[in-house]
């Protein structure tokens, strides 16, 4: 034992555990978890300060065999190599920059300018929390590496600070980006849309889907609303709802319906949220996204929109939501392509019958030159999905979704495709409804407050805790599969 040195697992996922002070450890790649006690919780959070931790030898041997450590020769930790910018300081580039430390090995990043490329949250691994800690405590860039080295057995640093540049998380000087370093072999962050479902319940939402209205010009017999007849708060009443988000600290707004561009303060609302750091993206049919209305949408300083497809054939997609309507999404797409909406993207309802469209989906995407899609699986819940004679799928759909998205992952590197299977319900999400209700679940019409009566805050607040627990809502704790 003596002739090696242990190293932390960069590929673990690391939570709080809500039931004690302990924390979870999910192994990213072979999906392991193991439960720390609060005692040996507190040496792994040790390990992100001091000196590798005094862990007995049969807790040891659990996490090296389950891949959450590693022993690494000590003759094959070398010095590192030492740059000029050794000694400067990077900072963080401004107040559009937001994040979340759920623990020292986990931070969420947010940024909230216009991120055209990329999905705006960065789910940070162990290594990726370590420079990001050591960022917002004000260490210099050979501190990090040196840290870095001692509890990973790799000094990559440098590379990582030059993505976290690139992205305009932090500021420096562009020294950096010449230097000479190793190739990257060491994972620093994971995709948010994948572990944020893994995630327990942080201070604030991320993300917020307000439906702020329910009137719709369609009737998709794959809808999950309950009514039709909303035309949601004023605008004066919409703009004090903006500013009680805004004061909760939300990272992320969706606004949606019914038919969102039906209301024709969208864009002034979209502002006011913009005018305040927050990301806004908005979901609409397509029938009101045209090119002077995309043009609009894009001059209020929209960062996402998304156009819902219930098919990705014309006769499936009408066969819900009415003929002619697959020319009127297809449009729709290109309207906000042409507008310079700098992220334009895709829902898809996937179903029993059109699940095997999946297959199309790629070129699909590459056809309307769109690189974003959410696959959302069908409910049978609301006025008209409950009421569908579409199917729900079950778990050999979900295993078919999942490993053609395996297989697409490597083909088709540039499409960023995301399956919808579980919920964040309650724990990074939160829905506010046409009439001012909270709701923990878009498929849940269970009130636990209204913004017009009380402060959105102190409600996310009263629910603070219990996502992962027994008196969680009742559809959050149903599986999404139907058998």
């Amino acid at each position: 034992m003596n002739n090696y040195s242990f190293v932390k697992s960069p590929n673990v996922l690391v939570l709080k555990d809500g039931t004690s002070d302990g924390l979870i450890l999910i192994h990213q790649s072979t999906k392991q978890t193991h439960i720390l006690n609060p005692q040996n919780s507190e040496l792994w959070m040790k390990w992100c300060y001091d000196k590798v931790p005094n862990f007995k030898d049969d807790i040891m041997q659990l996490l090296l065999s389950d891949g959450f450590a590693m022993k690494k020769e000590t003759s094959s930790i070398t010095a590192i190599k030492k740059f000029d910018f050794d000694r400067t300081v990077p900072y963080i580039a401004g107040n559009h920059i937001k994040w979340h430390e759920e623990s020292p090995d986990l931070f969420v990043l947010f940024n909230t300018q216009i991120m055209s490329n990329i999905n705006p949250l960065l789910t940070l691994g162990p290594y990726g929390s370590l420079v990001w800690r050591s960022l917002i405590n004000g260490e210099p860039i050979g501190q990090i590496r040196s840290q870095a080295q001692r509890i990973f057995g790799s000094d990559e640093v440098v590379p990582f600070i030059r993505r976290l540049r690139s992205l305009g998380f932090i500021k420096m000087t562009s020294m950096i980006e010449q230097s000479a370093c190793q190739k990257e072999k060491i994972v620093k962050e994971f995709p948010a849309p994948v572990t944020q479902f893994q995630l327990r319940q942080p201070l604030i939402p991320w993300y917020c889907l307000w439906e702020i209205c329910s009137v719709c010009n369609l009737r998709c017999k794959t809808c999950y609303l309950k009514s039709f007849t909303g035309h949601g708060p004023s605008t004066e009443e919409a703009l004090r709802i903006v500013k009680q988000l805004v004061d909760a600290g939300m990272f992320y707004v969706c606004l949606l319906g019914g038919e969102p561009l039906m209301r024709p303060d969208i864009e002034k609302i979209v502002e006011n949220f913009k005018l305040n750091g927050v990301f806004v993206k908005i979901i609409c049919n397509g029938l009101e996204l045209t090119a002077e209305r995309a043009k609009k949408l894009s001059d209020s300083g929209l960062n996402q929109i998304e156009v819902s497809f219930d098919g990705l054939r014309p006769s499936s997609h009408d066969a819900s939501r009415g003929t002619g309507m697959f020319s009127v999404s297809t449009r729709a797409i290109e309207s906000a392509m042409q507008a310079n909406i700098p992220r334009v993207g895709m829902v898809w309802t996937a179903y029993k019958d059109n699940v095997k469209e999946i297959q199309l989906l790629p070129k699909f995407m590459q056809d309307l030159n769109v690189r974003e899609c959410y696959i959302s699986p069908f409910r049978k819940t609301g006025i008209l999905g409950a009421a569908s004679t579409f199917e729900s799928l079950d778990a050999n759909d979900i295993e078919y979704l999942e490993n053609s998205l395996n297989k697409y992952q490597s083909q088709f590197p540039e499409l960023n495709i995301a399956l919808l299977s579980q919920c964040t319900c309650g724990k990074t999400s939160i829905v506010i409804s046409e009439n001012g209700d909270v709701r923990p679940c878009p498929f849940e019409y269970t009130s636990i407050g209204n913004v017009h009566t009380r402060n959105f805050y102190e409600i996310w607040k009263s629910v603070a805790g219990n996502a992962s627990k027994a008196n969680s809502p009742a559809y959050c704790k149903k599986a999404i599969i139907q058998n």
